[in-house]
């Protein structure tokens, strides 16, 4: 355990090692110990846990042998953020093997959340039943940091989603 800020953060301790797909595995390993650690002495009624899938595949294995309901919040999906960074190709086998354990994830958990309507839509077109997601979007409210700083507009770039112009900051 780790607390910064106030807030305590619990490490999964060790390193996965091996072959590609085998450290992985390992991996998932580690953490859902870590997280049935944490049951042990939390007792929770939920569990709550966020993308990336080896995440979520932790905490539903936890989830099934503890008999607890399994929320699961998708910010984006790495696969398609590997393909944007370079660090991957769309429909390699690394991308079809992420997209595959992603949509495990989805089947098993009990809820899932997105940050927005495109995360959804795509879980929806991969056979998701919409009523099980729901969007939590990102968002702050600026009011409870005081006044907000003016926007600049050289860092403005303008958006076309279809619906008509949008500013994006």
């Amino acid at each position: 355990a780790e607390t910064v800020d106030g807030i305590a953060f619990h490490r999964t301790p060790g390193t996965a090692s091996g072959p590609p797909a085998y450290r992985e595995w390992r991996e998932i390993g580690q953490l859902a110990q870590a997280i049935g650690r944490l049951c042990d002495a939390w007792q929770p009624d939920v569990l709550h846990a966020h993308s990336p899938a080896l995440c979520g595949q932790a905490a539903l294995r936890v989830a099934r042998q503890r008999g607890l309901p399994l929320v699961y919040e998708i910010r984006a999906f790495w696969e398609d953020a590997a393909v944007s960074n370079g660090t991957g190709s769309e429909g390699n086998l690394k991308y079809r093997l992420t997209r595959a354990l992603e949509n495990h994830v989805v089947a098993g958990a009990d809820a899932v959340v997105t940050i927005c309507h495109g995360l959804k839509d795509d879980l929806a077109a991969r056979g998701t039943d919409p009523a099980k997601i729901t969007i939590s979007p990102n968002g702050v409210d600026l009011a409870l940091f005081g006044e907000p700083a003016k926007a600049d507009p050289e860092l403005a770039v303008e958006l076309d989603l279809g619906t008509g112009p949008v500013i994006g900051f």
